[in-house]
């Protein structure tokens, strides 16, 4: 993403269920502490005293990928990118732990895909059984991941880009 995409913009998630601020306080922790190409931008979190929480992010103009129409060529070059920025995120000991269409989104100032909704993210190698709650989507998941019989693996994040590319194939209007 060069200069002229970056917003300043701010996008507000809220949470207000004991899972959602869970699930919320892991993403601002990944976004507070990591700062890649294809992740927005942390701006700050809080907890209020009722018991919600509010993350305030980098707004990025564009769709998720479900909602996109793709020539073959983009859905070949947005499995490649993705590949590349999963091996730069695993190179720095971390996994996504939640890729599918509704996590990717596309600019919409170029074909630049931008991986959103970290709280499933997680060291490598860490135990499923340390995180009380874990977050998966059937279909694109690891079956490892959904049943926590191991520890936290690039080759989760590899099986879900895997099967997003079998959507994309099978969705010819995305």
């Amino acid at each position: 993403m060069n200069e002229k995409q970056k917003s300043n913009k701010p996008f507000v998630k809220f949470a207000s269920t004991p899972a959602e601020r869970y699930f919320l306080r892991r993403e601002a922790s990944f976004l507070r502490n990591h700062t890649f190409s294809f992740v927005p931008r942390f701006m700050s979190f809080s907890e209020t005293v009722s018991g919600s929480a509010l993350l305030v992010m980098q707004h990025i103009d564009g769709v998720t990928l479900r909602s996109c129409t793709l020539t073959a060529k983009e859905r070949r070059d947005l499995i490649a990118d993705l590949r590349g920025y999963l091996q730069i995120l695993h190179s720095q000991g971390f996994i996504h732990g939640d890729i599918k269409p509704d996590n990717i989104l596309i600019h919409d100032h170029a074909f630049s895909p931008v991986l959103i909704d970290w709280g499933a993210a997680q060291a490598i190698g860490e135990a499923t059984s340390r995180h009380k709650l874990r977050q998966y989507s059937p279909g694109f998941s690891h079956p490892d991941l959904i049943f926590g019989r191991s520890s936290a693996s690039i080759w989760w994040d590899f099986y879900a880009v895997d099967r997003l590319a079998e959507w994309l194939e099978s969705n010819p209007a995305i």
